[in-house]
């Protein structure tokens, strides 16, 4: 890179061999800075004053996230960092990494360089390196697909297909890319938003997703926001497609939300219908519930019939937050569907979730609810628990 520099460009190097640039680890500048090449141990980049770190092959690198912990207080400073790799399965450091820029959780920039960007590379080299490499290895040494080797519960091929069709759209884009518009509203058409929730300080993700009747995708949103700063958000998207049926989850933290969203009048509030049955009462109660409660019962189907209509053509999906999620969004070893790593236990405390997985399903959950509500079932029901 140095010699292809122009003259004017070159700061003299003044370590090395007469004629040499520099040695074989280390090029020193006569203004004082350094550029230094290191073995990938364990200790690498600790006690160093970095101010540009660029990881190669990021996803095979042993201790990636050790070097970058070492290395991050120095680069917070002032500092920068580029990551570079071949994707290598789903689950690592740089997969992690990967996923949280996507949704904005980090401060990298997401760049994929893809196999035709290369002015000698046409689709007849692709098909020679298809048939040399197999399909597995093609996507991952040339297409630069995230492989799982877990059981999905979206088809994968169904994912790349969505993910590829995302370059067709031109969003706009609001709230640093949180916020992503696809389609303005139209006239007399019926809008539905789904909503998953979370309190905006942990791993999880608030997101939502606004469909026509039809499942084709106007809006997605995907971020980190208080829950009363998230109803205002959606109740302000949902009078602006013509007063979308708004179904927020109404779940532990959710219900905040939800409460706010009926104390402000929000007209067309979706309800979920309760049984309760109560001492002394043959027959029990239905209680209306403000927004969607998801259950251990309901929140399969709603996976399913999102799954089936992905399938089957049924929706159109522009949200490449959804994307970034449904290729760790797995069946774990009771079957669940569930994000990969949230299915992991602590210790032998059977019913509690461990919450420091790096990866999310919100916009999953989002567009499942959407999905279902924007099918006409308008009142999903629940039983109350004894």
């Amino acid at each position: 890179m140095y010699k292809n520099l122009p003259e004017i460009l070159k700061t003299p190097i003044v370590n090395g061999r007469p004629g040499e640039l520099g040695t074989a680890q280390e090029i020193e500048f006569s203004n004082g800075s350094l550029i230094t090449s290191i073995p990938t141990t364990e200790d690498a980049g600790r006690s160093e004053a970095t101010s540009l770190l660029v990881i190669d092959e990021a996803a095979i690198v042993r201790w990636a996230d050790k070097i970058w912990a070492a290395a991050f207080p120095s680069l917070s400073t002032g500092g920068a960092a580029i990551l570079n790799s071949t994707p290598m399965g789903i689950g690592n450091w740089f997969h992690s990494t990967w996923v949280d820029a996507i949704a904005g959780g980090n401060g990298f920039n997401a760049i994929r360089l893809r196999w035709d960007m290369h002015p000698e590379r046409d689709q007849d080299w692709y098909n020679s390196m298809r048939q040399v490499l197999g399909p597995k290895r093609t996507a991952q040494e040339i297409d630069g697909d995230f492989l799982s080797s877990g059981d999905s519960v979206f088809d994968l091929v169904d994912i790349r297909d969505i993910e590829e069709s995302l370059t067709a759209y031109e969003p706009e884009k609001r709230l640093n890319g949180s916020l992503l518009i696809y389609a303005k509203p139209k006239r007399n058409n019926q809008y539905f938003m789904g909503c998953d929730i979370s309190s905006g300080r942990s791993r999880d993700y608030s997101t939502f997703s606004i469909m026509d009747r039809y499942g084709d995708e106007s809006v997605c949103f995907k971020g980190k926001i208080p829950p009363d700063r998230f109803a205002d958000l959606i109740m302000k998207w949902g009078y602006d497609y013509n007063i979308a049926e708004l179904a927020p989850e109404g779940n532990d933290i959710g219900l905040s939300t939800v409460h706010r969203c009926q104390a402000m009048g929000y007209p067309n509030l979706y309800y979920t219908m309760q049984f309760l049955k109560e001492k002394g009462e043959a027959r029990p109660k239905m209680e209306k519930i403000p927004g969607w409660l998801t259950t251990s019962k309901n929140r399969p189907v709603i996976i399913d019939e999102l799954e089936a209509d992905i399938r089957n053509g049924d929706c159109n999906i522009k949200n490449p937050f959804f994307v970034s999620e449904a290729y760790t969004f797995i069946y774990d070893e009771r079957n669940k569907p569930i994000a990969m790593g949230k299915d992991k236990r602590r210790g032998n405390q059977e019913d509690e979730l461990m919450e420091d997985s790096p990866y999310t399903d919100d916009a999953i959950m989002a567009e499942a609810i959407t999905n279902y509500v924007r099918k006409g079932k308008s009142s999903s029901v629940v039983v109350a628990p004894q």
